[in-house]
């Protein structure tokens, strides 16, 4: 079985370029029967999934977070616990979310 790539090149070479099936079999080292067969299918669409992102629905409250971190001044140091305190304030990292959202996780 060939891949998009090569079916799509098949298709360029034969339709756009004009190239008989037997020189698009000797260039991509291939049979004339299998170039023909991939010229009678369309080219098939890559598939797409659309996931979302486990972290779309906190993504405004981690702009705002990050936005009230750059606004800080540069001496101002920012250990783990400064960054998990303003996370709890934010609910982000709260034992009540974790407590929420533990059935989803299985």
């Amino acid at each position: 079985m060939l891949t998009n790539e090569q079916i799509n090149t098949i298709h360029r070479l034969h339709f756009v370029e004009n190239w008989t099936v037997r020189k698009i079999a000797r260039h991509l080292h291939i049979g004339r029967r299998t170039v023909a067969k991939y010229l009678i299918k369309p080219a098939q669409a890559p598939l797409h999934r659309t996931r979302t992102s486990k972290l779309d629905p906190f993504k405004p409250a981690i702009d705002e977070w990050l936005n009230r971190i750059l606004r800080l001044p540069l001496r101002s140091s920012f250990n783990g616990y400064a960054i998990r305190v303003s996370l709890e304030a934010t609910r982000l990292v709260s034992s009540d979310w974790r407590e929420a959202n533990s059935a989803d996780d299985f």
